[in-house]
């Protein structure tokens, strides 16, 4: 019983990554509550020392679905970063945001805001 334990603490565990020098990374998520159509969003920036550089959450309304959500907090993220004047990002996404293209036509303007927003406003971005 116990060695079970260990191997699901284990097979859940993440560690978190530094960024590169002079990178701050941005970890994102968004959640949703399909009653209401509702949910929120946050982000934290940290350096390579892991000292937070900076972080945001809000709510959010008139959600299609999860997707919505991880793409709407993605959106900020990039927004929060402008308004810092952040201009050297690594972005660490949810495995969802990623992996669930199947809806990804339903929510086609926020993902082609990202890719402007990212080629604008980004002197090095990268994505894990």
């Amino acid at each position: 019983m116990k060695k079970d334990k260990e191997e699901r603490a284990t097979c859940y565990e993440i560690k978190w990554k530094p960024p590169v020098h002079d990178v701050l990374k941005i970890n994102i998520d968004g959640s949703m509550d399909p009653a209401n159509a509702s949910g929120g969003w946050g982000l934290v920036f940290r350096d390579e020392l892991r000292v937070v550089a900076g972080l945001g959450a809000s709510h959010m309304e008139h959600l299609q679905d999860v997707l919505h959500s991880e793409a709407e907090a993605y959106l900020q993220s990039l927004f929060q970063a402008q308004i810092w004047c952040i201009s050297r990002v690594h972005v660490e996404l949810t495995h969802n945001f990623w992996c669930n293209r199947s809806r990804e036509a339903s929510n086609g303007a926020i993902f082609t805001d990202i890719k402007f927003q990212i080629s604008l406003n980004f002197s090095v971005f990268s994505i894990l």
